[in-house]
């Protein structure tokens, strides 16, 4: 680590930025709220909240365009804070059109580098060929990744 990266997270540090684990962060932003009335953003990938029911994923808006919120309910409405997500657990899930079509501006792709050497072995191209069949998308469909459009 170089000083100019101790100097971020000291900076961090000195604000109450912190760092921490999936499971111990959504504990922190609920207590912090429950305890304080203290909301807290943090970070992390969709595929870790759905299925929970305490926190909710913030609506992004891009400059001149709508606000977007990537989790929606059964019916197709956007959840918001005022639905108890405990209630309806398993009838939610994230909007598939919203990261296919990147309005939800946190989305990214997933990508498999391999070499493309005669010499190696092919088990690199073979995994990303399995990747793009109808089950691998289901696959990484029930890990909470949206299926390719490509």
């Amino acid at each position: 680590m170089n000083n100019q990266e101790l100097n971020i997270n000291d900076s961090f540090t000195n604000t109450g930025v912190r760092e921490l684990a999936n499971i111990p962060m959504m504990r922190a932003v609920i207590k912090d709220f429950e305890d304080n009335q203290i909301g807290g953003i943090a970070f992390n990938t969709i595929s870790k909240i759905v299925g929970q029911c305490s926190v909710y994923p913030l609506a992004l808006q891009n400059k001149g365009k709508s606000p977007v919120q990537p989790l929606i309910m059964d019916n197709g409405k956007p959840i918001n804070p005022s639905i108890d997500l405990c209630d309806r657990k398993g009838s939610y899930h994230p909007d598939v059109e919203l990261f296919k079509s990147r309005k939800y501006p946190l989305g990214y792709a997933i990508r498999v580098v391999y070499p493309r050497d005669n010499d190696r072995s092919i088990i690199g191209e073979k995994f990303a060929e399995i990747l793009k069949t109808e089950e691998g998308q289901r696959l990484l469909g029930e890990a909470g990744m949206v299926a390719s459009s490509e």
